[in-house]
């Protein structure tokens, strides 16, 4: 009998090598299968069960979903210049006259931005009447508008002007921008530039209905 190394010389020896060999070719083929199967879910399309479509047909993740719903409640609930703005009393048209009452006839507009007098009326912080007022027979120099004048709603509540801003002070021709506190009439539906005691009227009421 020739002597082999690989322990072959025996029925023993052999069996062990049989037995060695099977096991080989089963872990083999066990490592075939597992990367065959590791390919093919490699390939599978995993859907999250979390995930939901966005309104542009993308999917959005759970931190974008978060962001997302975040945003809208700040928009929705935080304030912001335009959300102010929507707040403001807005007239339905912006001047007003007199009757010319005494041979005086009073003219009001209610400034807005865009308005010539808007830079100097101090928007932010006042509502704002550019007011002129002709004649030809009274001195208006005379008259103290700040004394004479006030800002009326439908309810009867008055409020006094906060500034008169001259800007032509003429005895027959006279204008300037009467300001009163901003938010003035936010919640009224009306509002009354009462102006007394001008050319012998009692009183001359100048009016703008609003709307939101």
């Amino acid at each position: 009998m020739v002597y082999r190394g690989d322990g072959l010389s025996s029925k023993a020896g052999y069996r062990t090598f049989r037995v060695r060999l099977a096991s080989f070719l089963i872990l083999a083929a066990a490592g075939v299968w597992l990367t065959a199967c590791s390919g093919g879910e490699a390939r599978v399309r995993v859907t999250a069960p979390f995930a939901t479509p966005a309104s542009s047909g993308t999917t959005a993740s759970p931190q974008t979903a978060g962001r997302s719903s975040s945003a809208g409640d700040q928009s929705g609930n935080g304030s912001s210049p335009a959300a102010a703005a929507s707040n403001t009393v807005k007239p339905f048209v912006l001047t007003a006259k007199d009757q010319g009452q005494g041979g005086v006839t009073i003219k009001a507009t209610w400034v807005v931005a865009g308005s010539p007098e808007a830079k100097s009326a101090g928007l932010d912080r006042y509502l704002a009447f550019s007011v002129v007022m002709d004649t030809h027979s009274v001195d208006l120099g005379q008259y103290n508008l700040l004394k004479l004048s006030v800002l009326r709603d439908e309810k009867g509540n008055e409020i006094p002007p906060t500034a008169w801003e001259s800007l032509s002070e003429d005895s027959h021709h006279r204008s300037g921008v009467m300001k009163f506190p901003k938010g003035a009439g936010e919640v009224a539906r009306s509002l009354d530039l009462v102006i007394r005691d001008v050319g012998g009227a009692r009183e001359r009421v100048l009016r703008w209905e609003l709307g939101g």
